[in-house]
Parts: structure tokens; C-alpha cells; sequence
């Protein structure tokens, strides 16, 4: 596991910058008006942000990143949060990873990804996670705060679980907007040491197999994750 994680950690290192950039941003449910960005990486290189406020009620830490390409160029994207606790205030909150200028060959493409939520998982909290497309240059956008997304697919998690799966859909271009995003929702108490994570690899064209991003990139995934939590588990000590 050491070994899964430090070679994570050099690759990570060792990643070309892309011409994508990141922006991380959250809403507050009580206390709606406009994103807050918290976060920005203009080439897609990883980025962390711990520990951060997210609203009066929630705070933790948040990391962001594109893996190294696999041998058949496709590329991870990964939004993750962990150590996210609540004051006991029932709020809910949605946290943006909006991944601009993705590029790909075609615009119907399927999207392998990876859905994880862990650590202690609160009994009184409930957490969708999100995959939405929209035009290249919006900022964040989805099919219901912001608009003008479309979402590819879903899942919502009321415990610690990990899936695997993919969706596929139309782009509005080869250049586009990838919105990762996170809502959670908590009806009091204090959630501590809590964390979720998504990791998807929108570069496939349909309807060619899935299996093109392949074993290699899930593997990559999952070492990203692997490094995360070890991370995680480094900035404790």
C-alpha cells in the first residue's frame, strides 16, 4: 500500500500540465447566493486546500487533480474531500469541481468512472454525486443551482461505498466543460472524518469499447485514491 501510494505520488509529480484548468467552488443551502470559488489550478496539476471553511456550517479538506495520461492517452480527472464535519446545524452544501477546456475526438463519448464515499460516514448525512457536461467556458454549471449542464449520471450514497460504472452521452463540442459535483446534505450532528471522491476519464468515443481507457486508467484511478487517503492519513501525523 506504501508503494501503491508513493508511486502515485511521483506520477503525480511527473504529470505534464494541460491546457484544462480547475476551479473549485461551494454553495451553502442556508445561505444561498452565488458560488464561492475557493480553489483554482490553471493547468490541471494537482491542488489542495486544507482545511478550508465551506459555509458557515461545514468545513474540511479538498484536493483536486488530473492523473498522468495512461498508455492510451486517456486522462483521469479526479474531485475529492475529506475530514468534512458539520457544526450540528442541519445544512446542506454543494461543492463545484469544474474541470475547462477538456478536450476529445469526437462528441459522443462515454465516461468510465469511479464513485467513492468513506472514512466515517455520519448516520444523519446523505451525499449525491455528480458528472454534468456543458459548453466550454462556463465557470460551473449543472442542471439545477447554476444551469446549463447535462448530467451524465449519478450515484447517492448514506454510507462508506465505492462504484464502479460509466455513462455516455453528447458533448456540446471536442473542447468542453467537465463539472464534478458533490451535495451534501446533513441533518445535524457532527459528522467528523467524513470524505467522498469522483474520478472519471471522458475520452472515449461511443460506441467504441469502454475498455479504451481500460484497465490502465482504472488502475490509475484507483492509485490516485489510494494516495489520497494516505495523504490524508500523512497530514494527521
Amino acid at each position: 500500500m506504501k508503494a501503491l501510494a508513493l508511486a502515485t505520488a511521483l506520477l503525480a509529480a511527473a504529470s505534464p500540465a494541460l491546457a484544462e484548468s480547475i476551479t473549485v467552488g461551494f454553495w451553502d443551502g442556508n445561505n444561498p447566493g452565488p458560488i464561492t470559488t475557493i480553489l483554482f489550478s490553471p493547468d490541471g496539476s494537482q491542488v489542495m486546500l486544507k482545511p478550508t471553511p465551506l459555509g458557515p456550517n461545514f468545513s474540511g479538506n479538498i484536493t483536486t487533480l488530473t492523473l498522468p495520461p495512461d498508455s492510451a492517452g486517456s486522462v483521469f480527472r479526479e474531485a475529492s474531500f475529506d475530514d468534512v464535519f458539520n457544526t450540528g446545524t442541519p445544512d446542506t452544501i454543494r461543492l463545484f469541481f469544474s474541470f475547462a477546456g477538456v478536450t476529445a475526438g469526437s462528441t459522443n463519448l462515454t465516461f468510465p468512472v469511479i464513485f467513492q464515499a468513506g472514512e466515517q460516514f455520519p448516520p444523519n448525512t446523505v451525499v449525491a454525486e455528480q458528472i454534468f457536461t456543458c459548453a466550454n467556458g462556463a465557470t460551473f454549471c449543472d442542471n439545477n443551482l447554476v444551469g446549463g449542464g447535462t448530467l451524465l449520471g449519478m450515484e447517492t450514497f448514506t454510507g462508506v461505498g465505492t462504484i464502479f460504472t460509466s455513462f455516455s452521452g453528447t458533448v456540446p463540442a471536442t473542447t468542453f466543460n467537465l463539472d464534478l459535483v458533490f451535495t451534501i446534505a446533513s441533518n445535524g450532528g457532527v459528522p467528523m472524518d467524513f470524505a467522498g471522491a469522483i474520478l472519471t476519464q471522458p475520452d472515449v468515443t461511443v460506441p467504441g469499447p469502454i475498455a479504451g481507457a481500460g484497465l490502465p486508467g482504472l488502475v490509475a484511478g484507483i492509485f490516485s485514491f489510494w494516495g489520497y487517503w494516505r495523504r490524508r492519513k500523512i497530514a494527521k501525523q
